[in-house]
Order: C-alpha cells, then sequence, then structure tokens
C-alpha cells in the first residue's frame, strides 16, 4: 500500500500538468473560434457598408436627375432596383402570414424597415416627373437620411464591438430596422406622394 501511494503521489504532479495543458489548450481553441467569429462578423459588416455605401450613391443621384432633367434616368433606377436585391440576402422578409405566398420565397411575405426605404424610393423616383419635383426631391432626402440612421446602426462599431457573428445575426433579427412594416410616416407620404403624381399624369395623357 505503500509502495502504490507512492507512485500515485509521484504522478500527481504530472496529472497537474496535463490538466494545465488540456485546460490552456481548450481555452485556446475557444479564443481561436470567437476570434474567428468575430472575423465573420466583420466581413459581414465590410460588405452591409459596401451596399449600403452603394444604395446611397443611387439614391443622391436619383434626386440630382430629377432635379437637373427632370426624369430619373432608366440605369439608376434599375441599380436602385438591383440593390434592394442585393439588400434581400442580408435583411429577410417576415413571413409569418400568408402574405406573396404566389411570390418566389425570398419576396414572400413583409419587407424589414431598412429595405422600405429603397424600395418607396424606387417607386417615388420612377413617379412621372414634370409636377412637383421639389416635394419629390424633398422626399428622396428624406428616405435617404433615413436608410442612413439605420444603416449607421449596423457597421457602427460602438454599437457591436467585439460581437461574434451569432451575436451579430441576433441583433440582425431583432434590430427596430428589421420592423415589418410600411406604416412609417415617411413611408406611407412618400408612397402617397407616388400614387397620387400617377394618378395625374394618367389623367392628363387620356
Amino acid at each position: 500500500m505503500t509502495t502504490l501511494a507512492g507512485e500515485w503521489l509521484k504522478s500527481v504532479p504530472t496529472l497537474i500538468l496535463s490538466l494545465g495543458v488540456l485546460w490552456v489548450a481548450i481555452r485556446s481553441e475557444r479564443r481561436a473560434s470567437r476570434n474567428e467569429s468575430i472575423r465573420a462578423r466583420q466581413a459581414i459588416i465590410g460588405e452591409i457598408r459596401s451596399w449600403a455605401n452603394a444604395s446611397i450613391s443611387v439614391l443622391t443621384e436619383l434626386a440630382e436627375e430629377i432635379e437637373r432633367l427632370p426624369k430619373a434616368s432608366t440605369s439608376s433606377l434599375r441599380r436602385l432596383s438591383s440593390l434592394v436585391d442585393q439588400g434581400r440576402l442580408f435583411f429577410e422578409n417576415d413571413f409569418q402570414e400568408i402574405y406573396g405566398i404566389d411570390k418566389p420565397p425570398a419576396f414572400r411575405g413583409y419587407r424589414p424597415r431598412i429595405l422600405s426605404w429603397l424600395a418607396v424610393g424606387h417607386q417615388l423616383a420612377d413617379t412621372a416627373a414634370g409636377y412637383d419635383t421639389g416635394e419629390q426631391i424633398e422626399l428622396l432626402g428624406k428616405l435617404r437620411r433615413h436608410f442612413v440612421s439605420d444603416c449607421q446602426k449596423l457597421v457602427s462599431p460602438n454599437d457591436f464591438g467585439n460581437l461574434t457573428i451569432e451575436d451579430f445575426n441576433l441583433q440582425i433579427r431583432n434590430g427596430e430596422f428589421m420592423e415589418k412594416t410600411d406604416g412609417h410616416p415617411l413611408i406611407v407620404t412618400a408612397k402617397e406622394f407616388a400614387s397620387s403624381e400617377h394618378e395625374r399624369f394618367r389623367g392628363m395623357s387620356l
């Protein structure tokens, strides 16, 4: 027994050392996994920032074209439409109700507010020109500023710091900018303006 006890005592330091090495390895692996997740989140933010910058540029160009021509160019409208669809890759529609069930999966349900600024901006810019372009340009500017504000909440390092990609995805799903409604007063006003101008143009064309 004494010999066994002695042998066991001799093995204790080795056992402690082995456990210590294992603990360090586990912590290192977890740290590496977290750092990789943070880098993945930073990469996504970089892609969202590039998409947002392109969208902001097109909204600005559309307002300038309406002021100068006064008409939005087909190429700018197509670019904005494409950017709305690109945004769907980051921000999915809410499909909790049977709405748009006849559409392709990515277009079913209700789009998030962050995409509505762009989609309604497209509808507004595509409105027949020649009537109240001043208000049209003003509304486009307001839509752009609200879009910038929503995007800033996504890409600001002060808001997310060292969040992992999993934490970031959760923030996106629960963010105010993901509100699934077109009930914002500015969106309602812009859609009503676009609709009224369209009807006025139709009336003058008859």
